[in-house]
């Protein structure tokens, strides 16, 4: 009577553990179409210089209307600077070359 019980506890345990990975490939599924969808809405925009006092929203904003797209600040879920701040680039300032010894 004992192995009757172990194989229907056997048996029930794969069907759950089927039903459980059909699920969580069912989930997998479903976060990679939520980041395709939110990636289809992303836009980087590049070679832009900092500005002291300027937000990124305003630079967003503007770069938008100087390109003809009409944007709010609703229209905007998030918005970063990446990478690390650069210096201004130096201006070389012609100098006589000096010839080494």
């Amino acid at each position: 009577m004992s192995d009757v019980s172990d194989i229907i506890a056997n048996n029930s345990a794969q069907k759950e553990n089927l039903t459980l990975r059909a699920a969580v490939a069912q989930l997998q599924t479903e976060i990679s179409v939520c980041s395709q969808n939110y990636l289809r809405n992303e836009l980087k925009i590049l070679g832009i210089l900092e500005t002291p006092n300027r937000s990124l929203g305003y630079i967003a904003l503007l770069a938008a209307r100087k390109i003809g797209v009409e944007l709010s600040n609703n229209d905007i879920d998030w918005i970063e600077r990446v990478g690390s701040k650069r210096p201004p680039p130096e201006i070389n300032q012609s100098k006589p070359e000096q010839k080494l010894p």
